[in-house]
């Protein structure tokens, strides 16, 4: 049978299970600590256990109860025992201990004439009913609470084997009486006897995320996961009763806000029984780490609790034996669950948390190693000394900036800002340092509602408010996605900062920034021209490289030839400051996403090497992740989709819109190659469809193209026309043509097919006027696979195959796989037209069916196997064999079905009939062993992309 969720991981780990136990006699010893998976992994090997399984468990009870465990292994064999009379007389022997079992057991024997002889007897007994069961597995859970003469018995099956039985032992390794020796002493084990000892590890992140993903039936943020793990210690039974308390604590909407995580009931009651169960210096030890919550050092342990080293030593030897800590591979003490620590730090009163608190300060005050600011800061505020926190946590931030770790010195001065009693002097300075270093950190949705609250003060000067008005929409536009809102709090700060003409050009600077919403090229480039004048009045010359990377930005976006100039002296500033390198690295990234619009991949993958590694330099947390934004994109025009589905959903949550944005319209795109027009609706409409002003003008024309590919596969035409007018509006207002590369062909194929043949003339010229004697392979290719949809639809297929063919060459060059195989498709199909079941434009569509296939573009691989089938091409060399796994096209059903789409729409997705489509979902299941299309959500199909 299944427990309530499905299996993850542990797939080696079964694979011994099973090996082991399908050979008797043997036994498998089966460690781990409490919640780690031990039961979970037996009950999915009973779920392929083919014979009699026994189970019980020993109950924890003090004292143990006797024959506890052997009862339950006798009551749980009563179903599979002959009848009476065929059963060795020696059994009635075992109806005083089984009343429940006694008309299935011999008659009663008399009486022994001692209880040795009795104790014999009875093991004799218990051992023949056994063997009498012929085939089987007995199963002892939670050893550790193992009665005496349930450990007898035990010791008796491992020293003189069943032939026939499989023993399967569980236990918790940190609660044995003896540790490391499961039966509390030394065992004689068989020669004949198999053995195998399995030891259950903590959960990696990459199986937690499954576990998950199970749970709330979507994909967990990266940044969720990690904090999960790092809190449950990779636990199973701690994660799944984190994520039921957050379910029905109501966290937020999805079950992936920022909420810190509670030790749920399970975890506080174990922590807390253990911990009381130690004498009073060993209590002291544990309060003293769970202070501390991070693994210490024998003498830290002892300063912190109030003892001396010798019984502090004691202590913390009792406090190890009672497994409330454990040792850490470099020989410090702590909590091996954080969230244990948590719970044994809430139940300490107040007076005494302070004091220790106190001794934490002063203890990692004077740690030879230096002092660790951080955790100096946070000692100094719990324990009451708010002057000393304060000092601590300016100071750890200064050294966190110092060391490009942007992240944390966020952290450190929110931390301070959240705190209304910090005096006004404070506030201003730290408020300033905080807006200074969001400005290269990732998003806080504490930072803007700091930065709001700080301006809306009238006694704020006003140098000071353009300043922070500044970092405002900064954060606002690069870290929240709200660029509307950002460039007017940037466009107001311009008139503040008029005494600080430094700043006031980086304010423009901004606001030449291309890809902004409201704004045509035309009022970029005289932002960008005031930017510039300013720039050349000031001394700064971290201003002149900001305003020198928006040049090369604003026109390599266009295409002019011009930019590539100005990126080369950009990137050749060599050695200067901090600042300086932090606009060169923003400026490199920038330059990669718009050589990558412009389809110069290798040029895109050079800047965007270049801009990682300068970005880790100095600490830019802001480039370093908009440059894994144009990664994903630059992998998925290079055809590179393997894993890239998974990268792209990291990016669909905590890091906000602006790489909400470009991880929704990869994994948009990539769910509208295989077909799944539903996900690819809801990713694309969330990369900016709905809401164009949260997202960038490209992102939302790439969006608007595969958009388009949707519609037309479902036959919604009419809102697809509709569709591709508002997108071209939007190109038409920034006066970008080139961003048009990924969105002109459908709306030229689309206003075609409406009707509107007129209509998608003009959009083709449109889109080459806006071109003309500019640089972009991208856009030319385009261009060509535009003309190509235009032909085909007047009727003249010809004229569209030499088009295509030229978009065809165009794409390959750069490359993009996709397209290329988009445009020998269209080539191939016009080919047929013109002669039909001509063998070259079969090959041709065949290869293009290919490219599909190996991309995991499973729609576009069915639609050319469907037109290959009509003109009488099958593959040959027959079907080639997947033992019992499952093929690539019943690995697509299965995905489709698991997503609970019906056999009607996954035929019209794939091109088959409904009736194809059940057959490969009954055999998916069989093959699988599950026995519903609900059970199949759980299962990992291992799908391309």
């Amino acid at each position: 049978m299944q427990t309530e969720r499905s299996f993850v991981g542990r797939g080696k780990t079964l694979q011994r299970f099973l090996s082991t136990v399908a050979h008797p006699p043997s036994v498998l010893l089966l460690s781990g600590e409490a919640g780690s998976g031990k039961t979970r992994l037996i009950d999915e090997w009973r779920r392929r256990a083919t014979g009699p399984v026994l189970v019980a468990a020993c109950p924890p009870i003090r004292p143990p109860l006797p024959l506890a465990a052997v009862t339950g292994l006798l009551l749980a064999a009563g179903p599979h025992l002959g009848p009476a009379g065929s059963l060795n007389p020696l059994l009635g022997a075992l109806r005083p201990l089984l009343p429940e079992l006694a008309d299935r057991l011999p008659d009663a024997l008399p009486a022994p004439a001692d209880p040795a002889g009795e104790r014999h007897r009875t093991l004799r007994a218990i051992r023949a009913l056994l063997a009498s069961l012929g085939p089987v597995t007995l199963v002892v859970e939670d050893l550790q609470w193992i009665d005496a003469e349930s450990r007898d018995l035990l010791s008796l099956l491992l020293a003189a084997p069943l032939p026939e039985a499989a023993l399967v032992l569980s236990y918790r390794p940190e609660e044995l009486a003896v540790p490391g020796l499961p039966l509390g002493g030394s065992t004689a084990y068989a020669p004949g006897l198999r053995t195998d000892a399995l030891s259950l590890e903590p959960l990696p992140p990459d199986e937690v995320r499954v576990l998950i993903r199970q749970a709330r039936r979507q994909e967990p943020p990266a940044e969720f996961t990690a904090r999960l793990t790092a809190a449950t210690g990779g636990v199973p039974r701690v994660i799944e009763d984190v994520l039921d308390q957050l379910r029905v604590l109501g966290d937020d909407t999805d079950g992936f806000g920022g909420a810190r995580f509670a030790p749920p009931a399970r975890l506080r009651e174990l922590t807390t029984a253990r911990v009381a169960a130690l004498s009073a210096e060993g209590r002291r030890v544990a309060e003293a780490a769970a202070v501390l919550d991070e693994p210490a050092a024998e003498e830290q342990l002892c300063e912190v609790s109030g003892l001396d080293l010798a019984d502090g030593r004691h202590a913390l030897m009792e406090v190890l034996a009672g497994a409330v800590l454990s040792e850490t591979a470099d020989g410090r003490y702590g909590y091996r669950i954080p969230l244990a620590a948590r719970a044994v730090y809430d139940n300490l009163p107040g007076p005494w948390r302070r004091e220790l608190h106190a001794r934490a300060a002063h203890t990692l005050a004077h740690a030879t190693a230096g002092a660790p600011l951080a955790r100096l800061a946070h000692h100094h505020r719990r324990s009451g000394r708010h002057e000393a926190w304060m000092r601590h946590a300016e100071t750890a931030a200064e050294r966190y900036i110092a060391e490009g770790d942007n992240e944390a010195a966020i952290a450190q001065l929110e931390d301070v800002l959240a705190d209304q009693t910090v005096p006004r002097d404070v506030r201003t300075r730290l408020t300033i340092r905080l807006a200074q270093t969001a400005e290269v950190g990732r998003r806080s949705d504490q930072t803007v509602a700091l930065l709001r609250r700080i301006l809306a003060d009238d006694r704020l000067p006003l140098a000071a408010r353009g300043e922070l008005r500044l970092k405002l929409g900064l954060v606002l536009m690069n870290q929240a996605g709200e660029y509307v809102e950002g460039a007017g709090e940037v466009e107001q700060a311009v008139e503040e900062l008029h005494e600080r003409p430094a700043l006031a050009a980086r304010a423009m600077a901004v606001l030449s920034w291309p890809v902004l919403h409201g704004f045509s090229f035309a009022e970029h480039l005289s932002w960008l021209e005031r930017a510039e004048a300013a720039a050349d009045a000031c001394d700064d010359a971290a201003i002149k490289m900001a305003v020198l990377a928006n040049r090369a930005t604003l026109l390599m976006n266009l295409g002019d030839a011009a930019a590539w100039t100005a990126a080369q002296r950009m990137s050749a500033v060599g050695d200067s400051t901090l600042a300086i390198r932090q606009q060169v690295a923003r400026g490199l990234q920038n330059l990669a996403d718009a050589t990558m619009l412009l389809g110069r991949h290798r040029a895109a993958e050079d800047y965007l090497r270049q801009a990682t590694e300068l970005a880790e330099q100095v600490g830019a947390s802001v480039t370093q992740t908009t440059a894994r934004c144009t990664r994903l994109r630059l992998d998925w025009a290079m055809g590179r989709w393997p894993g890239l589905a998974d990268r792209a959903a990291e990016f669909t949550g905590p890091d906000g819109p602006t790489t909400e944005v470009e991880g929704h319209l990869v994994v948009g795109q990539l769910a509208m190659a295989r077909g799944d027009w539903e996900a690819a609706e809801q990713s694309l409409h969330a990369a900016g469809l709905s809401a164009p002003q949260t997202s960038t003008v490209p992102v939302v024309a790439a969006a608007a193209g595969a958009y388009l590919r949707v519609l037309t596969a479902r036959g919604q035409l009419d809102e697809a026309v509709v569709v591709a007018r508002q997108a071209l509006a939007r190109v038409r207002a920034k006066n970008v043509w080139n961003w048009a590369a990924e969105l002109a062909p459908y709306a030229v194929q689309v206003l075609a097919q409406s009707g509107a043949l007129e209509e998608a003339g003009q959009v083709a010229e449109e889109f080459a006027e806006g071109m003309r004697g500019l640089e972009s392979p991208l856009a030319e290719a385009a261009l060509e696979l535009s003309r190509a949809h235009l032909c085909a639809a007047e009727g003249r297929p010809a004229e569209a195959a030499v088009h295509f063919a030229a978009a065809a060459k165009g794409f390959e060059a750069q490359p993009r796989p996709y397209e290329a195989a988009q445009a020998e498709e269209g080539r191939a199909r016009c080919e047929l037209l013109l002669r039909p079941g001509d063998p070259d434009a079969l090959a041709v569509l065949a290869a293009a069916g290919g490219v599909y296939t190996g991309l995991g573009a499973g729609w576009d691989a069915a639609r050319c196997q469907h037109t290959l089938r009509e003109h009488g091409v099958v593959p040959r060399g027959g079907r080639p064999g997947y033992g019992g796994g499952l093929t690539p096209r019943e690995r697509e059903v299965a995905r489709l079905a698991a997503q609970g789409r019906t056999n009607r729409e996954i035929a019209q997705m794939l091109f088959l009939s409904p009736r194809t489509v059940e057959q490969h979902v009954a055999r998916s299941l069989h093959k699988l062993g599950v026995h519903s299309r609900a059970e199949l959500a759980g299962v990992e199909l291992d799908l391309p992309g």
